[in-house]
This record gives structure tokens, sequence and C-alpha cells, in this order.
């Protein structure tokens, strides 16, 4: 079986925007030469970040965006995440059991307990 590569997933043109975007986002580009199952969770978590925002969405949805980024990291993404919200208008959900996080970055907090929906 043939490993996953970045360069085996998209064409190089786009690998080259990713690449671009990452630089402006001011995210780290090491590594992602790699085939995927060598890249940390970490680094897979950046590149889809920079992957789904290539181009403005009409909606955001993150499920546990900063899973397996170091608390420095976490933070600078979702500082990036809350100006794109902001930039380009758009409503985002985010799914995450950092509360900390929650509490600095979310806007509105719905806490999810036995079914029911609490802060809604």
């Amino acid at each position: 079986s043939r490993r996953a590569k970045l360069k085996a997933a998209v064409r190089p043109e786009t690998k080259l925007q990713v690449m671009q975007h990452l630089e402006t986002l001011g995210l780290p580009t090491e590594n992602l030469h790699l085939p995927m199952g060598r890249l940390s969770g970490g680094q897979r978590q950046i590149l889809a970040f920079a992957m789904v925002t290539l181009n403005k969405a009409q909606l955001l949805l993150l499920d546990e965006p900063t899973a397996a980024l170091d608390e420095q990291m976490s933070h600078k993404l979702m500082t990036l995440i809350k100006e794109l919200v902001r930039s380009w208008q758009i409503p985002a959900m985010m799914i995450s059991h950092d509360h900390g996080l929650n509490q600095k970055y979310g806007d509105k907090i719905v806490v999810l307990r036995d079914g029911q929906a609490f802060g809604a």
C-alpha cells in the first residue's frame, strides 16, 4: 500500500497555495514534506486548518481544533480563527472540551450535559 503524502493528496499548485497560506498565517511549515503518517497530530491539525481556510467559507465548523497542539500553538490558532471569523463575517461553531479556551475565545458557550443544552 502506498503511504499518503500531502503531495499525493493534492495538486502541486494547491500544495504551494497551502504552504503560502501557512506562511501568511504565521503557522509552521516544517516537516510537511513527510508522509502524513510521520506528521505529529499537531502538524496534521495545522495543515487541516490551512486547507479548510484557503477560501472564504460561509460557516466554519471546528471539532477540537486545538487537539494535539501545545498551549502556545493552541492560543495562536484560536486567535487566527477568531480573526478569520471576524474578517470573513461568518459564524463559527466549535466543539471543545477545553473550558479555558472556550471562555477566552468563545462569544457564546453552550454546555451539553446528559443530552441537555445549558447556556443556549
